[in-house]
């Protein structure tokens, strides 16, 4: 009972814009360790695409050259058609991502699958929608390859 009413005195003093932060920093930590990479896949390393990693999940486009871009890794050693597109949580498609090509300072950043034919590359989202910054929040990422689907929440921090 004692915890319950020091509760209540934290709230009736003013705190009650901390605690809702903090519910709201949990409940996003759990939806994002809760999606998953359902499109993982587990085909033989170096014959097919293969999706390596959200390598930055969590962004904060604000100018700083700091977690300014998404970036998701894959192998492509057939060089296929990869497409991977950006929604809102009601599903409206608001922005396609970057294609960036093996070699270029931020595919480097993704690990390398080992393998004869391993052809590391990346993809960016700059937290922009139709030219204009999105609002913080969840986003959705859909990526598409040869006929594997990979889909995947970012986080917006402003």
């Amino acid at each position: 009972m004692k915890k319950i009413n020091e509760i209540h005195g934290n709230f009736a003093k003013g705190n009650a814009l901390r605690w809702g932060m903090i519910l709201l920093a949990a409940a996003i930590a759990a939806v994002l360790a809760g999606s998953l990479e359902t499109g993982r896949v587990h085909a033989q390393v170096g014959s097919s695409f293969m999706f390596s990693e959200a390598r930055v999940r969590v962004i904060t486009p604000n100018g700083d050259s700091k977690n300014d871009v998404a970036i998701l890794c894959y192998d492509n050693p057939k060089a296929s058609g990869v497409r991977a597109e950006i929604f809102t949580l009601r599903g409206r498609k608001i922005s396609e991502m970057t294609f960036v090509g093996n070699g270029t300072p931020l595919a480097n950043n993704c690990p390398v699958i080992p393998g004869p034919a391993s052809n590391t590359e990346a993809l960016t989202w700059d937290g922009k929608a139709f030219g204009a910054s999105v609002r913080s929040g969840i986003y959705i990422y859909v990526l598409k390859s040869e006929d594997k689907v990979v889909t995947g929440t970012i986080l917006v921090v402003r």
